[in-house]
């Protein structure tokens, strides 16, 4: 019950919204006389150029998450776009790093038990950890 009743909320926010969207389209298009103006404003508002270099990213992390693991893929994430797109110090994103593993390692595999995806770095490096090494903290 409660999927469905966040699901269709879901759905009618997104309706109004296209709805809202659809009608500035056509009021902006009857104002400017055609299509041409309208859509090269929005791509100026959507700072398209500037979110492309971001989804050229996404490759490269899914190859990086298969090779070496979600707890180590998803912190680089943080570190990358901190360090490029947000203009953050290295101290400071190192610090939201931390916190960023912290996080995932502390609460999503520890307290709620989420799985992870095994990585081929694990299934090469697990059996030459040192005993007693808690390979969780990476893996």
């Amino acid at each position: 019950m409660f999927p469905l009743l966040i699901a269709t909320s879901g759905a009618l926010l997104a309706l109004a919204v296209v709805i809202r969207d659809a009608a500035r389209a056509v009021h902006a298009r009857k104002t400017l006389g055609g299509w041409l103006e309208p859509l090269q404003q929005a791509g100026k508002d959507a700072w398209l150029a500037s979110a492309l270099p971001f989804f050229g990213y996404i490759p490269g992390l899914t190859v990086l998450t298969i090779l070496v693991g979600q707890k180590i893929t998803i912190p680089v994430l943080v570190a990358a776009y901190l360090l490029r797109w947000g203009k953050y110090s290295a101290t400071t994103a190192a610090a939201y790093v931390i916190a960023a593993w912290v996080l995932i390692v502390a609460f999503c595999d520890q307290v709620m038990g989420l799985l992870f995806h095994p990585s081929y770095l694990q299934l090469a490096v697990q059996q030459r950890l040192p005993n007693g090494f808690p390979d969780w903290l990476i893996f």
